[in-house]
């Protein structure tokens, strides 16, 4: 009898990680574009490594159709219609919203957007690639390849904590300041909650997280001074808030759902 090969999260941490090793090198050699947004570096162009790594282990698990079985996640639809999709779009923009109010007010001297708001649609075309990428190896791939005993809110934990940490090289070459990252860190950490919530309760289709992922960067894009610490800071915090009753929803749900194989 034939056993099946069953990649882990740990099997795709290691080969995502050494997929994005020649991009890293590369950009320490050459700069980023300029007027890029926020001044992200040559590195950003990682981000087809998640659905490139999901590729390559779909493909030594189950064989040929890799791209299609991943690709299938995204035509899920939502079962509440309109009502996922207005959070995917306007939750995080309202979080950044809400943080830019309370910083405000906090004291923040404030400052003019990063981009203009009319630029809002081309950012959103600019980084869905980005996003669709991401989350087709993140949820489409990596989440259900957790230990069977592991509840929704630990892989959601785990996971958070490997996104981020597979952020921190291109984020040291953007010549981010430590404080800055330690912020970015706790808010993806945060942010990875809300986004494993509405792929659960929103139909696990690939496509509410893609579009999530995606406000994120524009939001960002366009909140006023985005590389000090104080305005990092201020959106991870919102972020943290929010995903509170998220991690609630999460740990009720225990260990149920679709975990295949082992960390």
């Amino acid at each position: 009898m034939t056993v099946q090969r069953a990649s882990g999260s740990g099997t795709f941490t290691v080969v995502l990680f050494l997929l994005s090793l020649p991009v890293w090198v590369l950009a320490s050699f050459v700069e980023g574009p300029a007027g890029a947004p926020m001044g992200i570096p040559l590195s950003a162009l990682q981000f087809p490594m998640p659905l490139l790594a999901a590729l390559i282990l779909e493909r030594r698990d189950r064989g040929p159709g890799a791209a299609r079985r991943l690709f299938r996640t995204l035509l899920r639809l939502p079962p509440a219609g309109v009502r996922w999709w207005a959070i995917a779009v306007l939750l995080i923009p309202g979080l950044v919203l809400g943080a830019g109010v309370v910083h405000r007010l906090a004291g923040s001297p404030g400052g003019s957007l990063g981009a203009p708001l009319s630029a809002v649609p081309l950012l959103f075309l600019l980084f869905l690639p980005a996003g669709l990428a991401e989350e087709l190896g993140w949820m489409g791939f990596a989440y259900g390849r957790f230990r069977e005993d592991r509840g929704h809110l630990y892989r959601a934990l785990v996971l958070g904590v490997i996104w981020a940490a597979w952020h921190l090289v291109p984020l040291m070459q953007a010549g981010r300041a430590a404080t800055w990252i330690l912020a970015w860190t706790v808010g993806s950490v945060a942010l990875r909650v809300l986004i494993v919530w509405i792929y659960l309760d929103g139909g696990r289709t690939v496509l509410l997280p893609a579009v999530m992922h995606t406000m994120v960067n524009v939001s960002e894009s366009v909140y006023p001074d985005m590389t000090s610490p104080g305005s990092m800071t201020a959106v991870a915090a919102g972020f943290s808030v929010a995903a509170v009753p998220a991690a609630r929803r999460l740990a009720r749900l225990g260990a149920s759902g679709r975990a295949q194989t082992r960390w």
